[in-house]
């Protein structure tokens, strides 16, 4: 697992090893991969802290000065804190390092400066001209406000009891750990932000009808004194909306849920209020994934919404989902598992195939919603069609999907297409993913319009590690192409198994 992330030319690696090498030593990640196969030609640092944990707790090189020029020679040129500071003098004083090794760092670190004009005219810095009054503009926080509505994700919507119509509605109960959160919808690492609307305020600015805001219960801890005047006001309410999940204390950096539930009481809570209330809609407010299982088989919980951390206008977003002034168009961005998941697999097992399988491209078992899942409160038809003849560059095929709102909502669809190999030909020599998404396209249509999409699935998309050649080939035999809705099948060539990357 590559834990890593890019900004323009930096690219920045974690605290994680890979194949018992940190990843901040590691020449094979950095070198190998990055640089000779990914012609990545920026700079890497690490996160912060990352070189010293070289040291200890990874104990790859039994020094520091060790464990700072083990770093320095694999690619990490800068470091996130004061280890390099410290050690590298050491380093090349004991013959660890030679000053060719930092001449080579630096090389791309002022690379990197001057591509972003720092040493150009002050007034000629395109980054050192925006106004202080920039912060909080209109414009961005529309911007916040867009993210969290295309962000949010409809897991379960049944009968349609979803949008709710606030003039059918007189009273209303917002329940919930998360009811009044404003920063905690944030996550973490954000800066000083102008206003956090809260769930309850989004849904005040919504509903002009009465709304009984009660928290009933913390987000962990074994509390369930709170429980009966939340469910007082669920039970004379005309439908309860609970605000449920996890927040920064519970999982972030440095932070390891132990479970992949709700903590604390929170699905007793759920129960209670769905056991007086039959029109209860549960919100969830999280980062990571959580099982929802018994809140989906519960008849009265009527629809589940994923708000994920949704920032600084996360309650008005939740709100205009919730009243249909905005419509869903989210898709999971992983697979929520049911809780045995963690104890189906080792933590510490960084393989994606060993077990049940790791993410929706190895895991074989059932799951409470697969990657890429979402609703609408609108329909899609898909029709497909492969262009047959018509191929890409290295032989794959193409094909043309035609989407098609067959609902009474605008509204906006991802299209995705899944690669799978259905059936080989005694290629026991690859490790080949169950599916693949090759390729997506967002798509707005009103209601009866209708788009045509082209998608190409290149042999690149093909390609899995193969044992003996320790190196990507594509495998020959039957694959499956599922494009919304529809699948369809072709025959790879046998020429084809001899290709690389």
């Amino acid at each position: 697992m590559l834990t890593a992330f890019s900004l323009g030319p930096c690219l920045s690696f974690s605290y994680n090893a890979v194949n018992g090498e940190p990843s901040c030593a590691s020449s094979f990640l950095l070198q190998d991969i990055l640089r000779d196969q990914w012609d990545w030609d920026g700079y890497v640092t690490s996160d912060c802290g990352a070189i010293q944990d070289v040291a200890n707790p990874h104990h790859f090189r039994p020094t520091a000065p060790e464990a700072a020029s083990v770093s320095l020679k694999a690619g990490t040129d800068l470091d996130c804190g004061g280890f390099y500071g410290h050690q590298l003098a050491p380093a090349i004083h004991n013959g660890l390092l030679d000053e060719s090794d930092l001449d080579k760092a630096l090389v791309r670190l002022f690379s990197a400066r001057m591509k972003l004009g720092m040493f150009d005219p002050f007034d000629q810095q395109p980054y050192m001209q925006y106004p202080p009054d920039i912060l909080g503009h209109p414009d961005h926080v529309a911007t916040a406000l867009q993210l969290a509505q295309e962000s949010i994700v409809l897991l379960k919507n049944e009968g349609g009891f979803l949008p709710l119509h606030a003039d059918s509605i007189k009273k209303m109960a917002a329940l919930g750990p998360h009811v009044l959160s404003t920063s905690a919808m944030c996550g973490n690492y954000h800066g000083d932000l102008p206003k956090v609307i809260s769930p309850l305020e989004g849904m005040q600015n919504r509903f002009s009808g009465e709304i009984k805001g009660v928290k009933g219960c913390d987000i962990n801890g074994n509390k369930t004194s709170d429980f009966a005047p939340a469910m007082e006001a669920a039970k004379s309410a005309d439908v309860a909306i609970l605000f449920m999940g996890i927040q920064g204390g519970i999982e972030g950096e440095g932070r390891d849920r132990e479970e992949i539930g709700l903590p604390g009481v929170q699905e007793q809570f759920i129960e209670a209020i769905a056991k007086v209330q039959s029109k209860t809609v549960l919100v969830l407010i999280n980062g990571g994934s959580v099982d929802v299982s018994a809140a989906k088989m519960n008849p009265n919980v009527v629809a589940i919404v994923e708000a994920f951390y949704p920032g600084m206008r996360g309650g008005q977003a939740i709100a205009d989902v919730l009243f249909g002034h905005y419509n869903p168009s989210g898709r999971l961005p992983y697979t929520i598992h049911k809780k045995e998941f963690v104890d189906q697999i080792s933590m510490a097992d960084m393989s994606m195939t060993n077990a049940t399988g790791r993410t929706y491209r190895y895991f074989r078992g059932e799951v409470v919603y697969p990657f890429g899942y979402g609703l609408s409160y609108t329909t899609f038809e898909y029709e497909t069609s492969e262009l047959v003849g018509d191929r890409t560059e290295d032989g794959g095929p193409k094909y043309r999907v035609r989407v098609t709102n067959t609902g009474k909502m605008d509204g906006d669809t991802s299209v995705l297409a899944y690669l799978s190999l259905k059936q080989d030909k005694g290629n026991s020599d690859y490790s080949c993913p169950l599916s693949q998404l090759f390729a997506f396209e967002k798509i707005h249509l009103k209601p009866g319009e209708s788009k045509e999409l082209f998608f190409s699935a290149s042999l690149s998309a093909l390609r899995c590690y193969r044992t003996s050649t320790k190196s990507l080939g594509v495998p020959t035999g039957l694959y499956s192409v599922r494009i919304g809705d529809e699948y369809h099948d072709f025959l790879r060539s046998p020429d084809l198994e001899s290709m690389q990357a």
